[in-house]
């Protein structure tokens, strides 16, 4: 058991996604390729994780090790991710995103955060103030950026779909990396989560904030 808890430590190392499970246990101290392929199959069995050709993700609420956080909760983290309370609002959405937070999510929240004095809000700046945090920061350390979290917020700010000759690109500009995502979109069409629809297979988001 403890080593099957090192590997899902070593893919939350990785926003709980790796292109290729194997070469990421090896690096992570797996030595022998049966071990290897031992703690994968147990990660499979207790439905701890997907895999997806080469890849593997974990599930959110392994990724978390608990509940799925909230998303005030998640916005919160986001900010403080970097060991302060302060945001500059260029390039906020992109780290919003791997928190799984959309941009309309961000508005909405920043919105009602501010009229509760939880944060103060600036054209260029986002600060949460002193009263919270302490709060943000727990929030940081305990809550993950996953690959899927971001996807999903990304999908969910863009109608819910994407077309796949524009996917790597417009992943890429939400501060995504595109092949730890294509693991993500596998393991979802797997689950029935995203379908390929039409001639130019469109990507569609059918689940969580696009059911």
């Amino acid at each position: 058991m403890a080593r099957v808890e090192m590997a899902r430590d070593a893919l939350r190392a990785q926003t709980c996604v790796v292109t290729n499970a194997d070469a990421a246990l090896t690096a992570a101290g797996f030595a022998d390729a049966g071990e290897r392929a031992a703690v994968v199959e147990a990660l499979l069995g207790s439905n701890e994780a997907v895999q997806a050709g080469d890849g593997l993700m974990l599930r959110s609420a392994v990724c978390q090790g608990g509940p799925e956080p909230t998303r005030h909760n998640r916005f919160l983290a986001a900010i403080a991710s970097d060991g302060t309370c302060a945001r500059s609002t260029e390039g906020l959405a992109s780290v919003m995103g791997a928190y799984g937070v959309n941009p309309n999510e961000m508005a909405l929240l920043a919105d009602e955060m501010a009229r509760h004095d939880e944060l103060s809000v600036s054209a260029d700046r986002i600060e949460v103030t002193a009263e919270f945090c302490d709060r943000a920061k727990e929030l940081a350390a305990t809550i993950i950026p996953e690959t899927r979290a971001g996807f999903v917020a990304f999908m969910a700010g863009n109608e819910c779909r994407v077309g796949v000759r524009d996917k790597d690109l417009l992943v890429s500009q939400a501060g995504l990396d595109p092949a730890r995502t294509d693991v993500v979109i596998e393991a979802l069409v797997s689950e029935g989560e995203v379908i390929y629809y039409g001639y130019e297979k469109t990507l569609i988001l059918v689940w969580g904030p696009c059911s």
